[in-house]
């Protein structure tokens, strides 16, 4: 060829110069030119062939021709651009032009060339027919070579060119099956076995040799690479394409023994065939899905066979709650949450808006695996979270809920929550909507969501009126049933496993009710607690915020758990994750060794009066008024750690109670003083001087703080330099009511901005809210707390925890309570002897001189007397018995918070709160008329409408009397109210004995119970002496034994036989001692047994007295009147 041809503007410019085309075409019919030559100049001599000039397109037409014949992949390469158009243009010419250039176009291999000749075939004559033939020859010669030369991918040119002659021209193929049988070995041949499936749907199959595809399948599991790749490909062939055979049986059990094999490539073989039948033909994988989801769980070829185990279910579903129940029938073992969430990554979890891959630490896997185990089982087991997420216990629920879902098992969920008490049905449905699955798209119906809420393939369910009913759609294969009583437990069909909410709070009911399902149930029933749990006690007892008191054993998440946790945490953890189960990072916290900071404040004036109460407070101890000493140090303590200012918390308190619609709960500063003044007038004669001074020094101290409160301009100094210094800070004061009113000083005075109010800023908080707190640099707790709230100085969120106290007090008190509660989370985590949860260091620091106000160092400097006196104090205190005897103080009620209502009825207003419960009237309309049916609800339950039966009192104390006449067994021959009458006969006789002997001898009357508590006290019991005083006073109190049993403001008797033995052994009384005591101390404790349910079942005979009619209905109805229900509003807030 020359040069020219090969120029800028040469040849080829001027075959597209119209002057100088037909001289351009000479010179080309009588060069000599090669394939390059023919590939460049084809596509200019189409363009002139199309043209006007009848001369020129003839001679391009020839030159086409002849090139076509000698070089048709060389012509076909330079216009395979344009295949039809080039084609529609020689429509007129004769078939010597048209065959040599379809031979040509052909030849490529190109899906479009390919395509425009088929689209011919059937309408050219005979010679054009056999060169389209020839030229899907060569079209199928060039597309094996690149198949056979590398990897091609799927959406190629190539691929899709292979596949199309294989649906549209299959016979070409079909004459080079050996070298495509050939092709299966390599990295195409997935592709060459979606060939051979497009050849087996056709009408060429018979010409195909099945049995070459039968003869690749059958290897061994010593086979190389390449042939065990040309088998799965010619196995996945022969399953699309539905042949069926003893070979392909054959080869399918001998691919799933190689599962079974101790060498990891044959496992690994074995998943490639499992594959390919799990798309295809999953019934023969219904035998081995269980092995395959062990290959899920463990070792290397997890990822493998968790695709195997995914497809395996889609393939043999049709809807989503098969798709879930085919997952969970096979779970490698593995408990169920964690199989489908980080096993398989099906299980999703939502934030923000966005779904999520759902972790799990290793303290969440081993709850979850302990969880498993319980539920096949069929154990009770607690569970006790190191930290406090409430969300854990849904998750727990998730979980049990998928272990029952392969087998249709429900499970209940027993959940009750308040405005500030996580835990209500609005609060787990939330919560449960947050948890989705991942389907394939087959299973989706259409819709492009990827992800299926779990409340739409498992509804949940709720119960009403005794009846279960579904939320959301129709029951899937297993429901969580959502309960907040021991009644709507009952109606649950099938019960299975039954999880209680205690994360956030419990009560004594409550634990009465885990109590009767335990000893009824054969299934799993888990209470699920935290770090944190709010335990409520009946009465005004102070509630305390701490681990439970769980079992000897069993006790999830398991203590070697636990230890290797915190032995492999990091000093750099990470960040508190959201998902429920990371509890890693939490424990990490509480397992490292902690300092408390003790920060010293400046008491100023206050400071001699609080030295001179406590002093006060000791001399009433030293002269065993424990409960006058106690009730003093509750006072002086609440000065202590009240964060503003007195008279502005007073001003604040009074303002909210003149905007509030109901009665005022919260007193003021003042008010306590003067409710202080009040008791000590009933006090004993010896403790009367003791808390008259104490009295004297709360009121100096109110006046004093009512001035200038310097805890308060501490606080005020720590969040301002937070702020400048842009460190995250809570700040813990323990009442709702303080929370707030310190929130609005630290606005109103200019100390912090009111948008600073958020979490990873300034947080101020109470000791409900303290437990969500996230993570920040400080927590700085204001006064002295109460041991009950000892455990939030150990919060793990925080980096630092500080505690301010005047002068820097209450070092050894806070001490030993944090000591306490360290050793409650051990035996918590069944773990006294190794104690994985270490005491933290408490230090004094106090202020230094105003050259150097920033520095704190310990304050040995600080005076040592008023500490001296606190410590001396407190040391003194036995708080375990004070926490538990005497929590029941009325000043106490401060702290005890629960949900209160306010009802609008057609009668008036009715206040209650939520540990109350009303009776409901019914009408319920049906075929044969209306019945009338009656049924005890919270107010929570109400709706607008209902009726209430409001029984007036002195009927229902009528009702109680006769029920617990009538409802105590038999014992030991007579009644259990006998015993009860013994104890109340005896001390009444004891009591007049000594009043006759003091008559006798002419002593005053007045000190005749004195002398019974010192003589009571004298012959061993280690009570105090109120407590003993108690005993007598109730007894003298009451007009009969069963006022005892009848009237909570008495008291029944000791808990103890040894005190009711030696009151007997005092006063040589053997109805008391021995045996005869031990009967005695029987029969009270079996009343108040009793009692726990039968407050219970008299509500619920009279309900169905009252449904059943007669007599009894009449004098009930009689005496009750009826309040339509207009408004319920929750009022709890307006309290504080």
């Amino acid at each position: 060829m020359s040069e020219g041809f090969n120029e800028s503007g040469g040849l080829l410019g001027e075959l597209q110069s119209e002057e100088r085309q037909y001289d351009a075409l000479c010179q080309l019919e009588s060069a000599s030119v090669d394939s390059d030559d023919v590939c460049r100049f084809s596509r200019e001599l189409v363009n002139i062939a199309s043209g006007s000039n009848a001369l020129t397109r003839l001679k391009a037409k020839n030159l086409l021709t002849e090139w076509a014949q000698e070089c048709p992949r060389a012509v076909g390469a330079g216009v395979v651009d344009t295949p039809r158009t080039l084609l529609r243009s020689l429509d007129e010419e004769g078939p010597e032009v048209r065959a040599p250039l379809a031979h040509a176009l052909g030849s490529t291999g190109d899906l479009e060339a390919l395509e425009a000749l088929d689209d011919r075939y059937e309408t050219e004559v005979d010679s054009v027919k056999v060169a389209i033939e020839r030229g899907f020859e060569a079209g199928v010669e060039s597309i094996l070579t690149e198949l056979s030369s590398g990897e091609t991918a799927d959406d190629s040119d190539v691929a899709e060119a292979l596949l199309f002659l294989a649906r549209y021209q299959p016979a070409f193929l079909v004459q080079r099956e050996r070298d495509m049988f050939d092709l299966l070995e390599g990295p195409n041949g997935e592709l060459v076995g979606d060939a051979f499936v497009r050849i087996l749907r056709t009408s060429a199959r018979d010409d195909l040799s099945i049995s070459t595809l039968t003869e690749a399948v059958d290897i061994d599991e010593g086979a190389t690479e390449e042939r065990t790749s040309a088998a799965v490909n010619a196995f996945d062939t022969l399953l699309r394409t539905g042949v069926e055979g003893d070979t392909v049986r054959q080869a399918a059990t001998r691919y799933l023994e190689w599962l079974e094999s101790d060498d990891e490539s044959t496992r690994r073989r074995g998943l490639k065939f499992s594959g390919a039948a799990a798309v295809h033909r999953p019934t023969l994988l219904s035998d081995s899905i269980d092995e395959i989801a062990e290959l899920a769980v463990d070792g290397a070829l997890t990822k493998q066979a968790q695709e195997v185990v995914r497809v395996y279910a889609s393939s043999t579903s049709t809807s989503t709650e098969e798709y879930l129940q085919s997952l969970l029938r096979a779970t490698g073992g593995e408990p169920a949450l964690l199989w489908l969430s980080e096993t398989l990554d099906v299980l999703k979890y939502r934030s923000q808006n966005e779904w999520l891959a759902l972790t799990t630490g290793t303290l969440g896997q081993s709850l979850l695996t302990g969880l498993r185990r319980a539920a096949v089982e069929g154990r009770t087991v607690p569970v006790f979270w190191p930290s406090f997420r409430p969300r854990t216990t849904v998750a727990c629920a998730v979980s049990v809920l998928f272990e029952g879902v392969a087998d249709g098992t429900d499970t209940a969920l027993y959940t009750k929550g308040t405005s500030t008490q996580w835990g209500g049905k609005g609060d787990v449905r939330e919560e449960y909507e947050r948890y989705g699955v991942e389907v394939p798209e087959p299973l989706r119906n259409g819709s492009e969501q990827k992800v299926i809420p779990l409340d739409e393939i498992l509804p949940h369910s709720y119960v009403s009126q005794g009846e279960q009913k579904c939320m959301g759609g129709p029951p899937g294969p297993s429901t969580l049933v959502l309960v907040s009583s021991a009644d709507e437990l009952n109606p649950i069909e099938g019960a299975g496993p039954t999880l209680f909410n205690f994360h956030s709070r419990v009560t004594e009911e409550d634990e009465d009710v885990v109590d009767d399902i335990t000893s009824a149930s054969d299934e799993l029933v888990c209470p699920m607690y935290s770090l944190y749990t709010k335990h409520q006690y009946d009465g005004n007892r102070v509630p305390q915020y701490c681990p439970p008191d769980v079992p000897s054993a069993g006790v999830l998440p398991d203590t070697r758990t636990v230890r290797d946790v915190i032995d492999e945490s990091s000093e750099e953890s990470e960040q508190r994750s959201e998902f429920p189960l990371e509890g890693d990072r939490d424990l990490s916290s509480l397992g490292t060794g902690r300092e408390v900071r003790i920060e010293a404040v400046d008491a100023g004036p206050i400071e001699e009066h609080l030295n001179e109460g406590y002093e006060a407070a000791t001399d009433l101890l030293d002269f065993g008024a424990e409960h006058a000493g106690w009730r003093s140090f509750s006072y002086l303590q609440r000065f202590e750690r009240l964060p503003v200012l007195a008279d502005e918390y007073d001003r604040w308190v009074l303002d909210k109670r003149r905007k509030s619609k109901r009665g005022q709960r919260s007193w003021t500063m003042d008010e306590f003083v003067t409710e202080f003044d009040e008791f000590k007038r009933g006090v004993d004669m010896l403790a009367r001087a003791g808390t008259s001074d104490v009295h004297e020094q709360l009121e100096y101290l109110l006046r004093a703080l009512e001035q200038r409160n310097t805890l308060y301009e501490a606080v005020c100094e720590r969040v301002s330099d937070a702020e400048k210094e842009r460190r995250s800070i809570a700040v813990y004061t323990p009442t709702p009511a303080w929370r707030r009113v310190l929130e609005e000083r630290l606005v109103s005075d200019r100390e912090v901005r009111e948008d600073a109010f958020r979490p990873g800023r300034i947080q101020i908080v109470d000791r409900d809210s303290v437990r969500f707190i996230s993570d920040c640099d400080e927590l700085l707790v204001v006064g002295p707390q109460r041991s009950q709230q000892a455990g939030f100085l150990l919060h793990p969120a925080p980096d630092e925890v500080t505690v301010l106290t005047y002068s820097g007090r209450w070092r050894g008190m806070i001490d030993r309570r944090l000591r306490r509660f360290v050793d409650k989370v051990n035996r918590a985590f069944q773990a006294t002897e190794s104690q994985p949860i270490p005491y933290p260091d408490v230090n004094v620091y106090g202020v230094g001189s105003e050259d150097d106000s920033g520095s704190f160092e310990p304050a040995d400097s600080e005076p040592e007397q008023a500490r001296a006196t606190q410590e001396s104090f407190a040391a003194s205190l036995d708080e375990l018995r004070m926490d538990t005897e005497y929590a029941h103080d009325e000043d106490r009620y401060d702290d005890y918070e629960q949900q209160s209502f306010r009802i609008d009825t057609s009668e008036g207003v009715l206040y209650r709160d939520s540990g109350s419960t009303l009776l409901v009237e019914e009408k319920v309309a049906h075929s044969r008329g209306v019945d009338t049916t009656y049924k005890w609800v919270s107010p929570s339950e109400l709706a607008t409408g209902s009726t209430i039966l409001v029984i007036d009192d002195g009927l229902w104390y009528q009702l109680w009397d006769e029920w617990l006449d009538d409802q105590y067994d038999d014992f030991e021959g007579g009644k259990v109210t006998d015993q009860l009458r013994v104890w109340y006969d005896t001390l009444r006789d004891i009591v007049r004995e000594v009043e006759r002997d003091f008559e006798a001898e002419e002593i005053d009357h007045e000190d005749s119970l004195e002398y019974i508590v010192w003589a009571v006290k004298d012959a061993g019991v280690e009570r105090g002496e109120n407590r003993i005083r108690h005993w007598f006073e109730s007894v003298l109190a009451a007009d009969d034994a069963l006022d005892l049993a009848r009237d909570p403001s008495l008291t029944m008797g000791p808990r103890d036989v040894r005190d009711i033995q030696l009151v007997g052994s005092a006063f040589d009384r053997p109805e008391l001692t021995g045996e005869r005591g031990a009967l005695v101390d029987k029969g009270l404790r079996q009343i108040r047994g009793a009692h726990i349910s039968q407050g219970r079942e008299i509500r619920s005979s009279v309900a169905k007295d009252l449904a059943r009619g007669g007599p009894e209905a009449e004098r009930l109805l009689s005496q009750s009147s009826r309040h339509e229900v207009k408004s319920i509003e929750d009022v709890t807030d307006l309290d504080d």
